[in-house]
């Protein structure tokens, strides 16, 4: 899901209320947490459809995965920027 335009002047405000609101809506509840939130020229990660890429590593022990945690990229409509955050997801 391509991200609205005002969200840079939001981003570069520091008025990340709406955005995160935003974030959560479009990652289904998953990305409550997310932190560091920017704006970035190029994404990198795995390619998720819609504009969108995820860099992420899968924590784990002998007893296997626990957790999730990354960053996803969300591009910004008519531009070529992206949303960017970092999170963490318990497995």
């Amino acid at each position: 899901m391509e991200a609205p335009q005002r969200f840079i002047q939001l981003i570069s405000e520091g008025k990340l209320k709406e955005v995160k609101e935003w974030l959560i809506e479009a990652s289904y509840g998953d990305c409550d947490n997310a932190s560091d939130i920017r704006i970035e020229t190029d994404p990198r990660g795995e390619y998720q459809g819609d504009g969108e890429y995820c860099l992420q590593d899968v924590l784990s022990t002998k007893m296997g995965c626990y957790a999730f945690e990354g960053t996803y990229y969300h591009k910004i409509e008519g531009q070529e920027k992206y949303i960017a955050y970092d999170y963490y997801l318990d497995a």
